[in-house]
């Protein structure tokens, strides 16, 4: 199995869990893309308003904090999601 085909795996079954609501337990190697299955479903979940906050992430490191702080920029410029951070 490469490096692609696990990356792909975690998030095809972790992603339309997170969506549906499900609570959702996703465990795999560092790198392996579970920060962008919990931001993009994050993402594909809220309903953004002009001035009010649509979503709080609370993380247990400043580094995690950054990294999904980096992914929901660069998935907010990819998608139709217009709000303000």
């Amino acid at each position: 199995m490469s490096y692609g085909e696990v990356l792909r795996f975690v998030q095809h079954e972790c992603i339309p869990q997170a969506i549906l609501g499900m609570d959702v337990i996703c465990q795999a190697k560092s790198g392996m893309g579970k920060t962008a299955v919990f931001v993009l479903s994050t993402l594909q979940q809220i309903e953004p308003v002009a001035g009010q906050v649509a979503a709080l992430v609370l993380c247990h490191t400043r580094e995690l904090a950054y990294q999904a702080c980096i992914l929901s920029t660069i998935f907010r410029l990819h998608t139709w999601y217009r709000y303000s951070a």
